[in-house]
């Protein structure tokens, strides 16, 4: 199965995916951990903060310790510099406010999922 089967798979099985961002580090985590510990397989954080990269990078570090078959999108991404520190911090999967080319460069390149959202402001 190809990498964008399995987020998809994974994201349809569960019925939703939750998305979030907290300027916490530890609360992000907390948060990531009680919902692999209820069953959910795929999660996006969004880029809404100065801390979402350094957050973000955390939890695959604790994704890669503790939980295996989660799988870590991010979302908000609105260049190509974030999709490529995004990418870089093995984040598998994409969502973005509206369309940015490069941004699906970074992903599409490396066989992973990209999804356009809905556009917002923020």
């Amino acid at each position: 199965m190809t990498k964008i089967q399995t987020v998809t798979n994974a994201i349809i099985n569960q019925g939703i995916l939750p998305l979030y961002y907290n300027a916490d580090e530890t609360v992000t985590i907390d948060i990531l951990k009680s919902l692999y510990k209820a069953g959910i397989r795929a999660v996006e954080y969004t880029s809404r903060g100065e801390s979402a990269l350094s957050n973000f990078t955390k939890m695959v570090e604790i994704r890669n310790a503790e939980m295996p078959e989660m799988l870590l999108g991010i979302g908000t991404i609105k260049n190509l510099q974030q999709a490529e520190e995004y990418y870089k911090s093995r984040g598998r999967f994409l969502y973005q406010s509206g369309f940015c080319g490069g941004s699906c460069c970074v992903f599409n390149s490396k066989r992973c999922i990209v999804q356009s959202g809905l556009y917002d402001s923020d």
